[in-house]
């Protein structure tokens, strides 16, 4: 969402009490400029590396693919460089991002502090010192039942890939459930 959505949704969370070290929310595409720039720069790396490529009349409305697209991605799916938004890798499969990391912000009276990371491969990674946190936060949640409600998003929550049927939570992976 866009800053000033983030923010009318933050000061109506503190509107109504909901800003204490029991709640936490997730923002994200708070980078798009970042992101587009990225996207931008992998795609006119692809098309120096193929010259030969060429694009004459392209027809929207036509189910013919064109000629020149699976080896433009192949090219772009070979991405690999440090962008603006941190490491640029594809799945070479599905084409989607790998290999990056998320930062784990939290909002205190000083302002926004990291606490930690999170990668797909290692999960999160709290970093966060204990110094003048409440002793009792875990003792207070104890014998207590939370409902987290989230969307489907990749690579926030996604279905667990398994043999097996899965149930549950147990069916779930991703950064919001390691979190």
């Amino acid at each position: 969402c866009s800053h000033e959505m983030a923010a009318g949704i933050l000061k109506q969370a503190l509107a109504m009490g909901m800003m204490t070290e029991y709640y936490h929310y997730i923002f994200t595409t708070l980078t798009d400029a970042a992101l587009m720039y990225d996207a931008v720069h992998v795609v006119s790396v692809a098309v120096q590396q193929f010259p030969q490529m060429t694009v004459s009349s392209l027809q929207c409305n036509r189910h013919k693919p064109w000629r020149f697209g699976t080896r433009f991605m192949s090219l772009i799916k070979e991405a690999h460089w440090e962008g603006l938004t941190g490491r640029i890798t594809f799945n070479k499969t599905n084409g989607l991002r790998t290999d990056f990391d998320l930062d784990v912000i939290s909002l205190k009276e000083e302002g926004l502090e990291k606490i930690g990371t999170w990668d797909p491969s290692s999960g999160l990674n709290m970093t966060e010192s204990q110094k003048g946190k409440p002793a009792n936060i875990t003792d207070s949640l104890s014998n207590r039942s939370l409902i987290v409600t989230t969307i489907l998003e990749e690579p926030y929550v996604l279905f667990k890939k398994s043999d097996k049927p899965l149930y549950g939570n147990d069916r779930f992976e991703g950064y919001c459930i390691d979190l």
